[in-house]
């Protein structure tokens, strides 16, 4: 029967000829002589694979290696200065290197390319992970307390809101990297906290995505006094000015009273919200009040588990902001750039109720519950 052998096994076994003779290698673990003698001839081209591959060569040619090597080289050159690299930016880069419209550069050029060249993707190594312990009773007590409220008062829409820190620069958890390596340096060379906005993302139980809104830094004394009253728009996106490019009690309630009650059907509305104080003032109770609608807070340390924005809508708004290749050459121009971008990205996508949660800890599934009706996923 004929068997095939990693390029780890090869080499392990390469190493044992260098104690014993081939012959006594190759009967002792039944493959021909002639395998062996061939395996040392590719020595040096074994010690550079993949130590999973099995067949030096084989799988599909890449379709441009000579911009893919310079790819590769530049790639070096990042990691080497401990800038991270997602596999957005090898996207955009290749293509804009082969300069085709017939090249996608998809994900599976990505698989390809890093088993190419012996690639991955690695958390950095000096990036500390706490465990975090869930009290499935708030969980169940929640979910329970939802469905009640819901069955009692048959809400006419149910609004899932949240808000989204943006990056000029979206900061990398992950990097891709070399296989094997010790080390995961991450450098940045722009501080990301100083240069972002506030993205406000709100979706319907019946699968609307509402338009985004924008809060972005303003030092005028307005922004400072009452942001709420500094609403005007750009490029069809309605923009707040804020010092710290945060939510206030003064937005939240220009938000409900001129954006959120015109976006939705007439009627009693539940809108869920995560429990940031500004989201539970008494100015922001008032005017909920006033136009019919309900809140309902998710508890503080379960959005990860209990709101869908947080499970399926804010990492696939952000990846997609991860291609933005900015023109502007100053920060007004770029935040122009930013906004037409979360404009486009924030449209309107295909959602589904009553979506799973899954929470997995521990290699075990402890959470698995489904949320009627407004639990939304992309």
């Amino acid at each position: 029967m004929r068997r095939s052998f990693t390029v780890a096994q090869k080499l392990k076994l390469l190493n044992e000829c260098e104690n014993n003779s081939y012959k006594e290698i190759a009967i002792k673990h039944s493959i021909h002589l002639s395998m062996l003698y061939k395996w040392q001839l590719v020595k040096d081209k074994l010690l550079t694979t993949n130590k999973r591959t099995r067949s030096i060569g084989s799988g599909r040619k890449a379709m441009h290696p000579e911009k893919e090597e310079e790819l590769f080289n530049k790639l070096k050159e990042w990691r080497k200065e401990g800038v991270p690299v997602a596999y957005s930016h090898l996207i955009v880069e290749m293509r804009e290197l082969v300069e085709n419209e017939t090249f996608k550069a998809s994900y599976g050029w990505i698989r390809g390319f890093k088993k190419r060249y012996n690639l991955t993707l690695r958390t950095p190594t000096d990036k500390k992970q706490y465990g975090k312990v869930i009290d499935m009773e708030v969980v169940r007590n929640y979910l329970n307390y939802l469905k009640e409220k819901e069955s009692l008062n048959q809400y006419t829409t149910i609004v899932n809101m949240d808000e989204t820190p943006t990056w000029f620069n979206q900061p990398i958890k992950k990097t891709v990297d070399f296989v094997g390596s010790k080390e995961v340096p991450l450098t940045y060379n722009e501080p990301n906290n100083s240069r972002r906005i506030t993205t406000i993302l709100a979706a319907t139980e019946q699968g609307k995505m509402l338009k985004p809104c924008v809060i972005y830094k303003s030092e005028s004394k307005q922004a400072k006094e009452n942001p709420g009253s500094t609403a005007h728009y750009v490029e069809g996106v309605r923009c707040y000015k804020q010092p710290n490019n945060t939510m206030t009690s003064s937005i939240m309630v220009d938000y409900i009273k001129n954006f959120l009650v015109k976006e939705i059907p007439s009627g009693k509305t539940l809108l869920i919200m995560d429990s940031f104080s500004g989201h539970k003032t008494a100015e922001v109770k008032k005017t909920c009040k006033e136009n019919n609608i309900d809140i309902m807070m998710i508890p503080g340390g379960y959005t990860g588990l209990l709101q869908p924005l947080d499970i399926s809508v804010n990492r696939s708004f952000k990846s997609k902001l991860k291609f933005i290749k900015f023109k502007g050459s100053n920060s007004k121009e770029r935040l122009l750039d930013l906004i037409k971008n979360v404009k486009s990205t924030g449209k309107n996508r295909p959602f589904f109720k009553n979506s799973k949660i899954e929470c997995r800890r521990n290699n075990k599934n402890i959470l698995s519950a489904t949320i009627n009706p407004y639990s939304v996923s992309l």
